[in-house]
């Protein structure tokens, strides 16, 4: 990844919604988490160590959010 080029994709979130409304914190991860694992091509192991969590952590929110990971489907 050419980090001068590609780095605002995955720096840049709106904190609020098209009305103008706080988004929810859980939707605010959920999508750091994904924009975390597509620059990670999908490696677990290097989302899980760039945000500081462990890959439990990961699997679990993906669960609650009723999304699965690619090798699941």
């Amino acid at each position: 990844m050419n980090h001068q080029s590609d780095a605002h994709k995955f720096v840049t979130l709106d904190l609020l919604d098209s009305e103008g409304h706080v988004r929810r914190l859980s939707d605010i991860r959920a999508e750091v988490i994904d924009r975390v694992l597509v620059a990670n091509r999908w490696n677990i192991s290097a989302t899980a160590a760039a945000l500081g969590m462990g890959r439990s952590t990961i699997y679990r929110r993906y669960q609650a959010l009723k999304r699965q990971l690619p090798d699941e489907e």
